[in-house]
Formats: C-alpha cells, sequence, structure tokens
C-alpha cells in the first residue's frame, strides 16, 4: 500500500503552509442573470441587475428577488425523473452550460469514475419539496403518496442526484454551513486530492427559493422591500436568490495548460452568534489569514481583485467593509455582486468564485451595482462602477450564519512566476497513481478519545461495557441531553441536534485532555434536527409569517457546529457534512483527511435524531444518537487506539451489530457509527487484540478500518 505524504505538514500549527496550486479546468454558474458564464459575464459588464419584484410563494413577501428563468420548464431525463424537485432541476439546468458535462466525462474517462470526487455545498437543498408536501398531508398527517421520495428529502439529495447524473462512483459528501457552503468544497476537495484519495474533483453548489429562506429572513428582519444595495449608506437588507454553480479541479501535472487556479483557502469561525458576525470581524480575518498563507503570499498586496460577501445586511457589511479598509490598500478594487443575483445562500460560495475565475481570464471587475452612496466604514477598495485592468490574483469571502468563515484565492497560471517569494510554495507529492487500478491509500491516525451519548448510555462509561455486550446497569432510566457548556437560556432554546452534539463532544474532549478552543472540528449529521425542521414546514404550511426567527437559525444543518464554537471560544475550522444514511463513515473520512492533511487533531461529531411530523413517513430515524472521537496524527498519552484507516473502491455490506446495545440503536440514522463503536469499547477493554471493519461510504466505497488497542484499561 501507498503511504500517504505528510510533506510540508507546518511546524507552527497556527501558520498553514503553502499547498500546491490545483488546476480549474472547466467552471459555470447558472443565475439570475442568466444560463451560463457568458450572460454572467455580459451582466457584470453591463452593470445590470438580474433582480426583480418577489413573485414566488405566497403570501407574496414585498422585496425582490434572483429568480432563475425557466427552472419550472426543466425536465429531467427519465433515468433522473426520481430526483425531481425544483433544486435538482436547477442543478441540471447548471450542469448543462459551458460544456462542463463533457470536461466532467473526459476527466471520468482518463481518471476512473472511483477516482472523481464530488463535493457539494447547500444550505437548504431540496426543503422546497418538503415544504410543498407539508401542504398535502394526508388525514393521518403523512406525506401523499406521490411525494414518499426518501431520495428528495435529504439534505444529502443534491449531491447524490448530481452523482447520478455525472456517473461518478468516488468520494461524495455535501457541506452544508449555510451561506459558506460552496466556498469550503475547495478546501475538502484540495484536501482529497493532496492525499491521494482523488485524482480530481467536482465542486460547486446548488440552492432554490423556497419559504424557508424567504419567511426565515423575513422573519429576521433582514429582507429589503427594494433592490439589495451591499455598503450603501441607505441599505435595508438583503435580496435573496438561486444559483447553481460548479468546477473541476485537477492537478497541475494533469492539466499542464490550465490557465486558472486555487491558489489557497482560510476556514474559520467567529465564535459570536449564530447569525449576526464577530463585530471585529475576528472569524473573518483569520479565514483572511489562513487563505493568503495557503497561496504562499505574504499579505494582500499581490491580491487585484477582491468579491466582498456583501450582503446589504447592516452588520454583516459593516463588519466586512471596515476588514477591508483595514487590510487592503487603496489601489484594490473590492465589489459585491449580490446587486446582479441576489444572495444565493449555500451557492453563493461558488456563484462569487466564478466571478472571479471571469476576473482573471478577461480582466472585468465588477462594479456593486444598485449601490448609490457608499457607507462612510467603505474605503476605497470598494467601488461601484466596473473596470477593466489586468487581474493576477482574485479573493472571495464567503460568510455563513454559526460564524462560519471561508476566504478563497484564485490565480492566473502565468502570474505565479512573479508570486511573492517571503513564502515559497511547496510542492506536495500525493500517494497516487495515474491509473484507475492503482491500489488505494492508506494512513494511520490516532483515536485520542471516544464519546457516545443515548438516552440509555448516557456517556462512554455507561456505552463501552454495553457495547461489548454486558447487560445494562439494573434500573437504567432514559434521560435527555443537557448540554451544561451552554448558558441557561441558550440551553433551553438548544434544540435537540445541538444538546446531543454538544454533550458528546464535550465529553471526548474532557477524555482527551484537550483544549476545545484549539480544536477544528467536523459535525456530521444525516438529517439534521428533524423536529426544527418538521416546525419549519408546518408553520409554512399554515401561518409563514409567525416563522420564529430562532428556530429559523437553529434550522441551518451546521447549527450545532455554530453553538459549539460559541460556548468553546474556539476560532478554529468548523464544518458540518452530510452523505445521508453514511454520514458518520464519510465524516470520519473528511475528519481523517483533515487530520492528516494540516498534522493536527480534529473533533468528529456525528449526531441524529428521532423523525417526527410529515418527516417520520420518509425518513427513519428513530431515537436519539450521537458519537464523538477526538482524532490525532500523532499517539498521545491519552490515546486508546491506534486507527488505519484505507479508502477501497467496490460495495462493502454494512458490518453486522454484535452487541444487544448496538442493536438497539440501529434504527438511528448515525448507526453507521456503531460498528466502529464496538471496536473501540473492545480496545478500552484488556487484551492486545487487533480488529477490523468495513464502513461503506456509499454504494461504491468503502472506508477499510483496523483498530489497534494502545492503552486497554
Amino acid at each position: 500500500m501507498l503511504p500517504l505524504s505528510c510533506a510540508g505538514l507546518s511546524t507552527d500549527l497556527t501558520v498553514p503552509q503553502p499547498i500546491a496550486p490545483l488546476a480549474i479546468t472547466a467552471f459555470t454558474a447558472t443565475t439570475a442573470v442568466g444560463n451560463g458564464l457568458q450572460a454572467l459575464l455580459q451582466a457584470l459588464r453591463d452593470g445590470r441587475s438580474g433582480l426583480r419584484p418577489n413573485d414566488f410563494g405566497s403570501p407574496v413577501l414585498p422585496t425582490w428577488i434572483g429568480r432563475v428563468e425557466g427552472v419550472e420548464q426543466v425536465a429531467l431525463p427519465a433515468a433522473l425523473q426520481h430526483w425531481d424537485c425544483r433544486n435538482n432541476r436547477l442543478a441540471w439546468l447548471g450542469l448543462q452550460a459551458d460544456g462542463f458535462m463533457a470536461a466532467v466525462a473526459a476527466a471520468r474517462q482518463r481518471h476512473g469514475a472511483h477516482r472523481v470526487a464530488l463535493v457539494l455545498g447547500t444550505s437548504t437543498s431540496s426543503i422546497g419539496a418538503t415544504e410543498e408536501a407539508y401542504t398535502r398531508l394526508d388525514a393521518d398527517g403523512r406525506f401523499a403518496a406521490a411525494d414518499r421520495l426518501p431520495q428528495v428529502h435529504t439534505p444529502h439529495s443534491l449531491a447524490m442526484f448530481v452523482q447520478e447524473a455525472l456517473a461518478l462512483s468516488g468520494p461524495c459528501v455535501t457541506v452544508s454551513t449555510a451561506c459558506s457552503s460552496s466556498a469550503k468544497v475547495f478546501a475538502d476537495a484540495e484536501r482529497l486530492l493532496r492525499l491521494g484519495l482523488a485524482d480530481a474533483a467536482v465542486v460547486g453548489g446548488v440552492d432554490t427559493l423556497c419559504g424557508s429562506v424567504l419567511f426565515g429572513f423575513n422573519a429576521l428582519e433582514l429582507v429589503s422591500p427594494e433592490p439589495c444595495r451591499p455598503f450603501d449608506a441607505a441599505r435595508q437588507g438583503i435580496s435573496l436568490g438561486e444559483a447553481a454553480g460548479f468546477a473541476l479541479l485537477q492537478r497541475q501535472a494533469d492539466a499542464p495548460q490550465a490557465a486558472l487556479l486555487l491558489l489557497g483557502y482560510g476556514e474559520a469561525s467567529d465564535a459570536h452568534h449564530m447569525s449576526t458576525p464577530h463585530p471585529q470581524g475576528l472569524g473573518a480575518e483569520r479565514a483572511l489569514d489562513d487563505a493568503l498563507a495557503r497561496a504562499g503570499l505574504a499579505d494582500t498586496q499581490a491580491i487585484d481583485y477582491v468579491n466582498l460577501h456583501g450582503t446589504a445586511s447592516a452588520k454583516n457589511d459593516e463588519v466586512e467593509a471596515a476588514l477591508v479598509a483595514r487590510r487592503f490598500g487603496a489601489t484594490a478594487f473590492a465589489s459585491s455582486t449580490k446587486g446582479y443575483v441576489g444572495h444565493t445562500l449555500g451557492a453563493a460560495g461558488i456563484v462569487e468564485a466564478v466571478v472571479s475565475l471571469l476576473a482573471l481570464r478577461d480582466g472585468w471587475m465588477p462594479g456593486t451595482v444598485n449601490t448609490q452612496v457608499p457607507d462612510a466604514l467603505c474605503g476605497p477598495q470598494i467601488r461601484l462602477q466596473g473596470a477593466a485592468g489586468p487581474v493576477r490574483r482574485a479573493l472571495s469571502n464567503s460568510f455563513g450564519f454559526g460564524g462560519n468563515n471561508c476566504v478563497l484565492v484564485f490565480g492566473r497560471a502565468d502570474a505565479q512566476a512573479d508570486a511573492p517569494a517571503q513564502v515559497a510554495q511547496v510542492a506536495v507529492a500525493p500517494a497516487r497513481a495515474d491509473l484507475a487500478a492503482a491500489p488505494a491509500a492508506t494512513a494511520a491516525l490516532y483515536v485520542d478519545a471516544v464519546s457516545l451519548w443515548s438516552p440509555l448510555l448516557p456517556g462512554w462509561d455507561s456505552a463501552a461495557p454495553a457495547l461489548r455486550g454486558e447487560p445494562l446497569a439494573a434500573g437504567a432510566t432514559a434521560v435527555r441531553p443537557v448540554p451544561q457548556m451552554l448558558a441557561p437560556a441558550e440551553r433551553r432554546r438548544a434544540p435537540d441536534t445541538v444538546a446531543l452534539a454538544l454533550v458528546a463532544g464535550a465529553a471526548a474532549v474532557a477524555a482527551a485532555g484537550a483544549d476545545a478552543a484549539a480544536l477544528p472540528s467536523v459535525f456530521v449529521s444525516a438529517h439534521g434536527d428533524l423536529g426544527v425542521n418538521d416546525y419549519m414546514c408546518s408553520t409554512l404550511a399554515r401561518t409563514p409569517l409567525l416563522l420564529s426567527p430562532t428556530r429559523f437559525h437553529n434550522s441551518v444543518h451546521n447549527a450545532a457546529a455554530g453553538y459549539w464554537t460559541m460556548a468553546t471560544a474556539c476560532h478554529e475550522t468548523s464544518t458540518a457534512l452530510t452523505a445521508h444514511v453514511r454520514s458518520f463513515a464519510n465524516g470520519l473520512l473528511a475528519a481523517a483527511t483533515q487530520c492528516q492533511a494540516d498534522g493536527r487533531a480534529v473533533l468528529l461529531v456525528g449526531y441524529d435524531v428521532n423523525a417526527v411530523g410529515g418527516l417520520a413517513s420518509v425518513t427513519h430515524s428513530e431515537g436519539l444518537l450521537a458519537v464523538a472521537l477526538v482524532l490525532s496524527p500523532v499517539p498521545g498519552a491519552h490515546s486508546v487506539a491506534r486507527l488505519d484507516w484505507q479508502l477501497n473502491d467496490g460495495a462493502a455490506p454494512a458490518p453486522a451489530l454484535l452487541s444487544p446495545a448496538a442493536q438497539s440503536l440501529a434504527g438511528n440514522a448515525m448507526a453507521d457509527a456503531l460498528p466502529l463503536c464496538e471496536l473501540l469499547a473492545r480496545a478500552t477493554a484488556a487484551g492486545p487484540s487487533v480488529h477490523h471493519v468495513n464502513l461503506p461510504l456509499s454504494a461504491q466505497q468503502a472506508l477499510a478500518l483496523t483498530v489497534t488497542p494502545l492503552h486497554p484499561q
């Protein structure tokens, strides 16, 4: 087996090392200004907004939206009809543009379908279809027969649909961190390629207009009654939009003629509030610094164009304007493109990455359309009118609920020769071969701690013996998770997923003797908070104008991750993923690649709750279950097991659960964590035996694990 490369790991963990640039060999976007790159570029050159008076939903809110024309008329191919919903229709429309599907087919032909990864971002996915189904519930409160499509009513629907549409079988995961989702996909994909787990990656994002976002942002009093005016002194809020965008990433060695590159990325957390940015922009600035470091740039002087998050909300623009004014020189050209297409939420990151790539390709830096009088906080960097000029490197900001920040740096390949010499580019030799038949990469990590929480097994001390087959303690009674780390008011408002994730995560961090504030984290859930989703869809079907603003910001898939960073004052990167009923296995792969690539310990928390209301007719999940691991690249005093892992191609059956305790939890959507938990329970008991298990990642791939005990108790 080929060892995973650790070349270039930082000796100073606070400053990321430069990455080897990745070639961007195809990209596209479909937005309110039209389908494909030419329509977008023309609107940017003309300073033409695609916003229009709201004509979506009922009642019709008095606002403006960025609606994509023709989505309702899109017909999926017969073989893909079982995926039909507005979000997947928009994805299909977007895939047709700019020869993108042909470019992916060429990559698939060259590398093999199993060597092309798919990492997509979305905030609401196909929740619009779920909202519609709630208006047609039968007398028993169940979905009508025509609406019972489990593959549609899940946050992973988009990625599963696109994987089938593109005929790919490599790693496939959904990133759902609200409005930073489709920016963070570049980071996940880079790590997969750097470690040789894929040879190409399709990244992107899709979000469509739906009641949840229109009435949710209305409940937060953030929607504008006029076309949004980013950074304007008289801005009145956001204009919501919808979009689809995609990009194809490959190593430069595989695409030496590629003109455009991903140079770096930075991810960080505000640790401040679920829906309000840190007042000093702490997380955003840290993400900026990390992106520059990974791009091998000493400062912002090498950046010619900055695409701002610029939503036209009062606080976001205030914080971002101050950050740009203090960190960028007066000659930098910065603008927000939300006035052209609206805030496309989980698709905003990829749309604005595409705008940045167009600036690099065509030398056009768009202005900030609709804005008339800049806020007094704005420096000379924020421009209202577009301009032509050489663009060697571009930077794009994406900030989301939960204080989730991501910054991307792109560049022209022909400009890399004049890259600042203060930080040398580091070429990382990935473990890979050029043929599809190459052996998979392997690596070793260490489990510093494990925690499991369910109502009858509230903690590892009670769970481990039960997972080894020992009977439950006499008189055991069910309890509910109480996240003591939250303030009382937040504790009362926290939904079940947040309480579960925080209790399990805190127990694992304590057992590892780790500093929670210094741990990057990966949070995974198959379905998110089904109780909150049931409330949202039920309320939208009856009284949408009475939607709770707190329930709305708790509905984002990264709510638990956001509350965790706030409770622990953690400004490290935190991400939220889903992969349907294989979410834990895919989360483990993501955490392992992050741990291996960055040479740092990572907290992994998986959690799911029982399905309620109408969702129970299409979503199978019973009870409450959370599992947390602290993974480290090196063994420590608290390490309980060595975890050798390998990505294998081919179908693998779900492992049998051996203990009655695990079998009793098998109905929960996070049950794919239980086989590993059983092995770790044995690893923490006496005995030197080594155990093996395959965790299916999908129908085409599995994560092969070997668990070796280190310090049995």
